[in-house]
């Protein structure tokens, strides 16, 4: 029923399938995986929607600067707010912010009763989940290397680029809404006029938010299997899955390319 629920190859592929693919389902009991199940459709609602506005953002953005140069032609000293965008862009950021908050809810029913993180949201740019991670190292049972590994993931993107975009985006929202975001006119050297697009932090606004969806969407790939690692005994680790056995396990599905992970036991010390 799920995967008709989402025609988006790669929503469905890295989340999903990736999950399929490691029988994640398999070994929560009833209780906990359908309260996984429902956290996982969620993660997959929110990063639909993150996707939907980029989606938008880039027509009406096309759509306005056709408009834009037309009207150049007639008045170049012509100024107007591209409202219709920053309505977009802003609703693209609050909407991946809170596919976070939604992603971090996964860890509840991955660690049942020994969760003893606050996994209300992504809190301090992931600084809170960090320290409630840390915390579980403290009991000895728990699988220390994957905790670590899932702590490594956090501050690699956070630093990269987690902690600049939430900043944007609690900018936005807590602080001063976007203004001055225009189409400007640009004479070409035959001395016609074209329009330049508004920029978003001095960036161009349709690569930056193809940047953060991308980076998002793999990164939540990433966190949910990881954290998966938690249950499991620490002789089980990932390893990156062969593209070839990920296609027989699908049947050559579309989605297959997306497919990252796939488990593998780790070698005895002898």
């Amino acid at each position: 029923m799920i995967t008709k629920m989402w025609n988006d190859e790669e929503i469905g592929g890295r989340i999903y399938m990736q999950l399929c693919y490691l029988h994640a389902f398999d070994f929560l009991d009833k209780e906990s995986k359908d309260v996984f199940v429902k956290h996982i459709v969620s993660v997959m609602h929110k990063l639909t929607a993150t996707k939907y506005h980029l989606k938008n953002y880039i027509r009406i953005e096309s759509e306005m600067f056709t408009q834009a140069v037309k009207g150049f032609k007639r008045n170049p000293n012509q100024n107007r707010e591209a409202f219709e965008l920053i309505h977009e862009l802003e609703a693209f950021l609050f909407q991946l912010k809170s596919s976070l908050d939604v992603m971090v809810k996964v860890l509840q029913p991955i660690l049942r009763n020994n969760c003893h993180i606050r996994t209300t949201s992504f809190g301090d740019k992931g600084d809170k989940i960090i320290k409630g991670l840390e915390s579980l190292k403290k009991n000895k049972k728990n699988n220390v290397q994957a905790i670590d590994n899932l702590i490594s993931l956090i501050k690699d993107d956070k630093d990269s680029w987690l902690e600049t975009t939430i900043k944007f985006r609690d900018e936005l929202n807590h602080y001063e809404a976007l203004s001055n975001y225009t189409f400007k006119p640009m004479k070409l050297p035959n001395g016609q006029l074209t329009a330049i697009k508004p920029k978003f932090r001095d960036m161009e606004t349709v690569r930056f938010m193809r940047l953060v969806y991308a980076n998002n969407i793999e990164f939540q790939q990433d966190f949910i299997t990881l954290a998966l690692l938690l249950r499991l005994p620490g002789s089980i680790c990932l390893v990156p899955a062969e593209l070839k056995e990920v296609q027989k396990f699908f049947n050559d599905h579309d989605s297959c390319k997306y497919i990252k992970w796939g488990f593998a036991m780790l070698n005895p010390v002898t």
